[in-house]
């Protein structure tokens, strides 16, 4: 160590300068001082030179230690700062050492104030090396923090300090201080344990900050990561790597906590994390409605089938609107996945909400407990232009909801009303657009929500804590769904009073008609035509089939592309219309449509899928004539073969 030394001293005393001096000077140091005992001598002294130490008093006539101390160390953070009083006290020490201070020494116990200065040195160029030798220049280092195991001090360098705060780091203090004075048979010496003691030890250690220091402790090494508080009451994620350091006699002295802040890098590997998470469900999803998809078109079509041949027969057609009612709630369900996995366009059309809320008091009767009463006012009459399913979707989502916040009964109410927006009652609405809008509640009895968190209702992220429910996506997806539609949704909820959610969707200007339902079920189409049905699925091959035959048509099928290729090299004059699925093995409904008008560029061909953009995605507008939706009815299907047969008969 340098034995030229500078020292500052703040003192009033001339005597007792030239006694610190004195003592100093005994040590073998060479002693530069000045001594200062007012404001304007202190900061010209700290602007002069760098200093080693500063000394100072606690109480002086021109100023306090605590003044001196704020002065230094918004000069230099790191230079050894050692209170000389007689009259500090053990509470004000305490809290000059929290305030920046490294000692503090008692005027009558003088003969510490050398080792003092010298174990502040050693920590300081502890420090300074730190950042040199045990940090790789590749890593930033945030935090560097010294542990002194002689005196159970803790000294966080301006960057901890920074980081963390003073409460943060006098946590950190005192349980490191613990923890070390544990290991301690005496001041300075630590105790050891053997490695065999200390895996034992880890293995019932639960908190981490223990677990890394009597690591380091016994074997001189700990890394690993650790969760800290920054200033402002944050949570940090620290990469942590904790050195024993020790002295030429190979004593330990100090552990040495170099942190770096990995809490950016974690939330970006959070994220990522999700957004993998959400792209696999997204597949999954994807795969389940497909599959659902091939599951429920059989069903449509067999319901159908059913509906014509017993249609005498009342009980049978009552079994038969019931299985109906449940292959409709199915079929939306998967239409809704669907939206969800890839998205999908709307397919809109002219709804009456009197007809939904029907409709939609039905499905929830099957639905809900019966200790929930439904009540329902119908009062708008203006129609509106949407997709029926993703409207009819969002509201069972908004029902199935009320049914959880309300678990042990409850009213469920459904109201329908025709309003006008304008500049007087917008602003109670959020964004929207002036003009006449049909308006769909539903309301409940439940639990209701505190104002503050109705917003963060539609997070799917946070709606299950704040309402209990486990339908925070759903409800994410109502939303999206009215959006979609140009509309827009409002909440209004007491806690004690339930909740009521009031959908706005835009009506159709000047419209007086009122919608209608999809005509009647066409019967006897064919006239003995062959059409080639292409479908994996042997389910809905055979039932589409069975559809088609029964009105007449001759129909040849195939399970993939390639069996239809086969085929259509055999008859394909005959062949008057081509249905295919999209997906199959083999080869897929793409390469089957290619192929086949590559043979044929007139021939009409029907593509049906449950995912509508697809065609889109290859480039297929023009090679076909209609899209059905699967699942599809057998009035959908047979509407496209009818057409698509004149279509060809005309060229």
């Amino acid at each position: 160590m340098d034995s030229n030394l500078g020292v500052l001293i703040v003192e009033d005393s001339e005597d007792d300068t030239l006694l610190e001096v004195r003592q100093i000077e005994l040590a073998g140091y060479v002693v530069d001082y000045e001594r200062v005992e007012t404001k304007a001598d202190l900061e010209s002294a700290l602007s002069a030179k760098k200093w080693d130490v500063v000394l100072c008093d606690f109480t002086m006539p021109q100023f306090t230690g605590v003044e001196v101390l704020k002065i230094v160390r918004g000069k230099d953070s790191t230079v050894p700062f050692i209170f000389i009083s007689g009259t500090i006290g053990e509470d004000r020490a305490s809290d000059a050492l929290r305030n920046g201070a490294n000692h503090y020494i008692d005027k009558l116990d003088a003969g510490r104030l050398v080792a003092s200065i010298e174990r502040e040195l050693e920590r300081r160029d502890l420090s300074g090396r730190m950042r040199t030798e045990l940090a790789p220049s590749e890593e930033p280092i945030d935090a560097i923090t010294l542990v002194d195991l002689l005196t159970g001090r803790v000294y966080p360098d301006k960057s901890a300090d920074e980081l963390y705060g003073l409460d943060a780091n006098e946590k950190f203090a005192n349980k490191l201080r613990q923890i070390t004075m544990e290991h301690s048979n005496e001041p300075g010496k630590i105790r050891a344990t053997t490695v065999s003691e200390e895996q034992g030890r880890s293995m019932i250690i639960d908190d981490p900050v223990r677990k890394a220091c009597e690591i380091t402790l016994s074997t001189g090494y700990w890394e690993g990561e650790l969760e800290q508080q920054t200033r402002n009451g944050k949570d940090a994620v620290v990469s942590s790597r904790w050195h024993l350091l020790r002295s030429d006699t190979g004593n330990p002295v100090f552990i040495a906590v170099v942190n770096r802040d990995n809490t950016k890098q974690k939330m970006l590997e959070a994220r990522t994390k999700k957004a993998q998470r959400a792209e696999i469900l997204g597949t999954l999803a994807a795969g389940i409605a497909h599959d659902l998809n091939n599951i429920m078109t059989p069903l449509v079509l067999g319901l159908e089938m059913l509906h014509r041949k017993h249609a005498g027969d009342e009980k049978m057609m009552k079994l038969i609107a019931t299985l109906q009612s449940t292959v409709d709630r199915g079929t939306g369900v998967v239409k809704q996945i669907v939206a969800f996995a890839k998205g999908s366009d709307l397919k809109r059309e002219i709804l009456d909400a009197s007809v939904i809320v029907e409709d939609l008091k039905h499905a929830v009767g099957n639905i809900l407990p019966k200790s929930i009463r439904v009540d329902v006012v119908e009062l708008a009459t203006r129609p509106f232009f949407a997709d029926g399913v993703q409207i009819h979707q969002a509201l069972i989502n908004l029902c199935i909801y009320a049914g959880q916040v309300m678990p042990n009964g409850g009213t469920l109410g459904l109201f329908t009303k025709d309003v006008t927006l304008d500049d007087t009652n917008i602003g109670a609405t959020g964004e929207a657009i002036p003009g006449r809008y049909v308006l769909i509640q539903v309301s409940n009895t439940g639990t209701g929500i505190n104002k503050e968190d109705i917003e963060k209702l539609f997070n799917p992220n946070v709606a299950t804590r704040l309402t209990g429910s486990t339908l925070g996506l759903s409800l994410s997806i109502t939303r999206e769904v009215v959006e979609n539609h140009g509309g827009l949704i409002e909440v209004r909820s007491d806690a004690d009073k339930g909740s009521t959610f009031s959908i706005y969707l835009p009506a159709i200007p000047d419209h007086t008609v009122s919608p209608t339902m999809e005509s009647n079920l066409a019967t006897g189409c064919g006239r003995g035509e062959l059409i080639l049905v292409v479908e994996d699925e042997t389910a809905i091959r055979d039932i589409t089939k069975a559809t088609l035959e029964a009105e007449g048509y001759r129909v040849v099928v195939a399970k993939n592309g390639k069996e239809a290729l086969t085929l259509f090299n055999q008859c394909g004059d005959e062949v008057m219309l081509v249905v295919t699925d999209m997906a199959m093995p083999v080869m897929d409904g793409p390469a089957t449509i290619r192929d086949l008008k590559d043979i044929k560029p007139h021939l009409k061909i029907i593509a049906a899928t449950a995912h509508p953009d697809s065609i889109k995605q290859h480039g297929l507008e023009r090679s076909i004539i209609s899209l059905l939706r699967k699942p599809y009815t057998a009035n959908s299907l047979l509407k496209a073969v009818n057409s698509g047969i004149a279509a060809s008969g005309q060229g």
